[in-house]
């Protein structure tokens, strides 16, 4: 997609600078750094600039497409995964991949810890379950996503949502340490 996008901005600004050498090596170089302004374009423009002369437009196929399991069976593995890890902790068991090892045991959670390794691993991690506040925040994850399957909300809202609320609780998190460090 990269490709696509500076090809065509690329041509845009040789088109807009009539005293930039194009066949010369150092192009970048000869381009004042501010006229490179990279930015998304819209299905309108890349229509038409892919009408121009000497413009080519490129776009991205791909052929595996992604359906997102439903929230109440990625909810219930999440819970089991974190139930497992607690029963692991309660049993003296505090490593990470002992804990995922008995985790991956339970039907299910291989397939979700293939496409979600990350969660998987911090939700088999203690210290992450026993933070509520790391707990709270994915069920934070899991309220927008149930809200955008519900059709309550937009994925780019719910991202947003839950991108702002995870910056706030580290950032808060972040001043609690500072606070402690400090007394």
């Amino acid at each position: 997609m990269r490709k696509f996008f500076f090809c065509a901005l690329t041509t845009q600004i040789v088109r807009a600078r009539s005293d930039v050498n194009i066949s010369s090596r150092r192009f970048r170089q000869e381009m004042p750094s501010k006229t490179l302004q990279s930015r998304r374009l819209s299905q309108d423009e890349l229509e038409a600039a892919a009408e121009q002369d000497g413009t080519t437009v490129m776009r991205s196929v791909y052929d595996n497409h992604f359906d997102a399991w439903p929230v109440g069976a990625v909810d219930a593995l999440m819970k089991t995964i974190v139930e497992e890890t607690k029963r692991s902790l309660a049993t003296g068991v505090c490593d990470v991949d002992q804990i995922r090892t008995r985790v991956l045991e339970h039907p299910g959670v291989a397939a979700f810890e293939t496409l979600h390794p990350t969660t998987t691993r911090l939700l088999c991690t203690p210290s992450f379950v026993c933070d509520e506040d790391s707990m709270g925040m994915v069920r934070n994850m899991m309220r927008e996503r149930h809200g955008v399957e519900r059709g309550h909300q937009t994925q780019e809202a719910a991202n947003q949502r839950v991108a702002n609320d995870t910056l706030s609780q580290l950032y808060q998190a972040a001043k609690r340490a500072e606070a402690e460090a400090e007394d």
